[in-house]
This record gives structure tokens, sequence and C-alpha cells, in this order.
């Protein structure tokens, strides 16, 4: 079994031969989780687990609680690939703002780079937390997970089982951790 949460009838959507999952489907084939509220699935039952821009949607409690639910369920060696805002990459922006070529976001032109950081990093409300490459590899160790790497969005994974997953347009931060406990 394969779980995709967080996936919301947008970009990637509901993907072919996964369970997808979110707290509000608009879209039939993806069935209603509330994540933070555990994981519907038996220890050790699932071989991978994708989640495209929903970490940043909860507190860090709530997505401490999240990851040790997704180590629950997957089996040994089982894979878990993160896709978040790259806070690093927020931070680039805002220091060269002036010059960035990314001052459209969600369609939304920005005048300042503090109008720009503020919306990035609240998206209104929507985001509770936002990840660099240290404080994602941080949650993911935390929890266990281990080797954990940080893969290239939009290019081809050396993880086979998330080839066919397009990952978010914007750069992004990708992380994939291995539920490894020898």
């Amino acid at each position: 079994m394969r779980l995709h949460f967080g996936c919301s009838d947008k970009y990637p959507g509901p993907i072919e031969g996964w369970d997808n999952l979110d707290i509000k489907p608009t879209d039939k084939r993806i069935k209603v989780c509330d994540v933070t509220k555990g994981l519907p699935y038996p220890d050790n039952s699932v071989e991978a687990i994708y989640s495209c821009h929903t970490f940043e949607h909860f507190t860090r409690k709530e997505a401490s609680f999240v990851i040790k639910e997704c180590w629950r369920v997957l089996q040994e060696n089982g894979l878990i690939k993160i896709v978040v805002p790259d806070l690093d990459d927020i931070i680039d922006i805002f220091y060269d703002f002036k010059n960035s070529q990314k001052k459209f976001v969600f369609g939304k032109k920005f005048i300042n780079r503090e109008e720009f950081l503020l919306f990035v990093l609240s998206q209104e409300g929507q985001h509770k937390y936002t990840y660099s490459q240290r404080s994602l590899t941080k949650l993911l160790k935390e929890t266990g997970f281990h080797p954990i790497e940080q893969t290239e969005t939009n290019k081809e994974s050396r993880y086979p089982i998330f080839t066919s997953i397009p990952d978010f347009p914007n750069k992004s931060l990708s992380m994939v951790g291995i539920k490894w406990t020898n």
C-alpha cells in the first residue's frame, strides 16, 4: 500500500494506485482523513508515503505526531518523501528581492520584500511552520528515519516509487527518509 496525504484536488492531485487522503477532499478519489488525529492503517502496512506542501500547515507539535504516525505505519525499509516550501530559498529571495525572478507566488505580485515574506511564511494564516533542510532533517531524524537525503524537486528520483509523481511546480525542499530499524 502507498499513501499520499494532504492530497487535495489540486497539484499534484490524487495519485493513481495510492491511497489519497485529505482533511477536506473535493474529489471522490480522495478519502477524508485528518492525519493530525492519526493514520487509519495498521502498523507496518505501508510501503511508501508522499506528502507535498502539507507539513507547513501543521504546528511543530502536530508535525512531530504525524511523522511518528508515518513511522508506525511504514514497513521496514519504507520510504517517506516530504516536499515543503524551502525556508532557505525564501530567505535568499527576501535578501535579493530586487533581483529575484520569484516575485510572483500563486499569481500574486509583491511590491516589497516584507510583503513577500509575510505572505509566503503565513499564507494568510494557513501556514503554521516553515522548514529548512536542517529543520526537516531534524524532524525526520528525531523519529528514527535514516538515511535522510535531500532530493532535487522536479528531477527524476533515484527512488523509483516516487518517479511518476510530479513535484510542486515552484522550487521546494524535498526530503526522503527511510524507515531503517536494523
